[in-house]
């Protein structure tokens, strides 16, 4: 039995009764038929890949994924140059040496490189990027979604083969932590991204890096949402070693990234921030797309239980939290699981979905 009376979105996102919101994104599964379903942007999961180190925390890659393309909100502005020439440069032990640059482009015929904030968080450390045209089969990405130039494909790449993994791309991060030569020998790696993942470190200490960059094929073989954010690498699923997920949830989204919460790690992507035009180029026109199935929840009722399946997210089960209330609106329960059981007196029901989707049944 399913009873639906109101649905919605985390603020700014809002819809009414009966209503089907697709606000970005692309799951692989979803309930078609079902017109009471609160929605929004979408999930992958991942399997397999590197370790995590730097900041003293190692770790394999157990579970992770991807959120959907989601239009809309503003980013923070990124910081040190994104495209420069280096001549003499190396990175040895952590530490960068004898590195002189030239910000802005290319001077001399250089090959273009993707600048990050490295160990002393001086921009510094530059990578050369590659363009493969026209690219392989593993690397053909979807026409930009909605016409939204941060879907637009890249044009460049990282050629993990002929770099050193152990590259600090920051104080606490290491190249090898955001993209393994097993999830596609070409990587994205956006260094306002990796500016952004540095600065949740700075706050919570140490961090699991479960997943970071995906090629789209590799992305197509986890069951990975159709516009992954993992494939334009600004999107990082976590597990902090030191504070509760909850804590680095409420800093990702102070920090304009959109978080999607699971119960064993932490989803943060900066796809509202303008992607870097060292991999992607300047923008430009796009032709339109199909429209891309949302994620969805609803409640369901077994005798005094309440259930809320959700479809779409697809790195593990959502968190759910629950609410019951009273006919004059007072808080009567609160929980967290994937059913519950409200006590006596209890006219409305509601549960936050993956902290995204909120749907309000009444008994």
């Amino acid at each position: 039995m399913m009873i639906v009376a109101n649905v919605h979105l985390r603020p700014p996102f809002t819809v009414g009764l009966a209503a089907m919101i697709a606000v970005g994104g692309c799951g692989d599964d979803f309930e078609r038929g079902n017109p009471y379903q609160a929605s929004a942007g979408t999930a992958a999961t991942d399997t397999g890949g590197g370790a995590s180190s730097g900041g003293g925390t190692t770790g394999g890659d157990a579970s992770s994924g991807s959120e959907g393309a989601t239009t809309g909100g503003g980013g923070s502005s990124t910081t040190g140059p994104a495209t420069t020439t280096t001549t003499g440069g190396e990175t040895t032990g952590g530490e960068t040496t004898g590195t002189g640059t030239t910000g802005g482009g290319t001077t001399g015929g250089g090959a273009e490189e993707a600048c990050y904030p490295g160990p002393n968080m001086d921009w510094t450390v530059c990578l050369p990027v590659v363009s493969i045209d026209p690219p392989p089969p593993d690397y053909v990405y979807p026409p930009a979604y909605q016409d939204d130039p941060n879907y637009r494909p890249p044009i460049r790449f990282l050629e993990l083969e002929s770099l050193d993994g152990a590259t600090m791309l920051a104080p606490n991060f290491r190249l090898d932590e955001f993209a393994q030569v097993a999830k596609g020998p070409y990587a994205v790696v956006q260094p306002h991204a990796v500016e952004e993942i540095q600065l949740l470190r700075d706050q919570v200490g140490p961090i699991v890096v479960n997943s970071g960059y995906r090629s789209p094929a590799y992305n197509q073989m986890i069951g990975g949402a159709t516009f992954s954010r993992h494939m334009y690498g600004d999107a990082f699923d976590m597990d902090p070693a030191n504070v509760p997920l909850s804590t680095l949830e409420n800093l990702c989204s102070d920090s304009g990234g959109m978080l999607v919460q699971y119960q064993t790690h932490v989803h943060c992507d900066w796809r509202f921030d303008p992607v870097d035009e060292v991999f992607f180029g300047k923008e430009s026109d796009w032709m339109p797309i199909f429209p891309a199935p949302p994620m969805v929840a609803h409640i369901e009722r077994s005798g005094t239980v309440f259930t809320a399946p959700a479809y779409g997210f697809d790195e593990g089960e959502p968190l759910r939290r629950w609410t019951a209330l009273s006919a004059d609106g007072r808080v009567l329960a609160r929980s967290v699981g994937e059913s519950f059981e409200p006590p006596p007196g209890t006219a409305t029901v509601t549960v936050e979905v993956g902290g995204l989707l909120f749907v309000t049944s009444d008994d």
